[in-house]
């Protein structure tokens, strides 16, 4: 499976996968972090905030859920030209600097994530992922 990604797809992919925050017990969606820290941050780091970000959706509403990620679209949008190329020359240094148990590690937790989601989340998730609201 290759998971080398350009662009805007890239972009809310990694995101997705490497976002971090702290959860508030149950609670609503936490706010998205800014991107340029998310991809400074180790794998480690973004390992376990990816933990943390997928607790929080698969313990969050739909409703919550879609309100999150338009708020990541949102940022992405906001970005400019050269912070978009920075993180996404930075997300692929990152992609090429894992180990193949790394790589795979990440893999089978992304599919975990989604293969737990509701079902109306997975089609929201995936609109979203597709890069579709960014254009």
């Amino acid at each position: 499976m290759n998971l080398k990604l350009n662009g805007k797809v890239g972009i809310i992919i990694g995101l997705f996968t490497s976002l971090g925050m702290t959860v508030v017990a149950h609670a609503a969606m936490p706010q998205p972090i800014n991107m340029k820290d998310v991809v400074s941050m180790s794998f480690d780091q973004r390992l376990a905030h990816t933990k943390e970000i997928n607790s929080a959706v698969l313990n969050s509403t739909p409703q919550e859920i879609n309100e999150y990620f338009a708020k990541t679209v949102s940022q992405i949008k906001a970005l400019s030209p050269a912070d978009k190329k920075y993180i996404a020359e930075k997300r692929e240094a990152n992609w090429r600097a894992l180990t193949p148990e790394q790589r795979n590690k990440l893999r089978l937790q992304q599919r975990a994530f989604i293969k737990a989601m509701p079902p109306e989340v997975q089609r929201d998730f995936t609109y979203y992922a597709s890069g579709r609201e960014l254009h």
